[in-house]
């Protein structure tokens, strides 16, 4: 459980600091108190699942993005190859593997 607490804290500051937002900037996009940031980034509170999210959508990232730095990045990623790349190669291997005759 620390690991991915101190993943969270890393990345809270890292995503907080990229906007160039101080923890009291922060706590008021978030209409929060200004110690609610300090605390969680000082690892003495943990953040509630509706937390989690409100401070993705402050910093403008995906809640995942607050655990693993870019994770939406690389599942965008991902999906932009499974959409576009895949087919291609899916056609390729058919036309080989089933290649239309010559003969009509």
């Amino acid at each position: 459980m620390e690991k991915y607490q101190s993943q969270f804290i890393m990345n809270l500051k890292y995503y907080r600091e990229l906007r160039g937002l101080s923890q009291a900037a922060l706590a008021g996009i978030m209409e929060c108190g200004t110690g609610t940031i300090g605390n969680l980034e000082a690892g003495s509170s943990k953040p509630s699942f509706d937390l989690i999210v409100k401070i993705a959508y402050a910093l403008e990232v995906e809640p995942c993005d607050l655990f693993m730095r870019n994770s939406s990045t690389a599942k965008k990623e991902i999906d932009d190859f499974l959409r576009i790349e895949l087919p291609k190669h899916i056609k390729d291997i058919a036309d080989k593997r089933f290649p239309l005759s010559q003969e009509n």
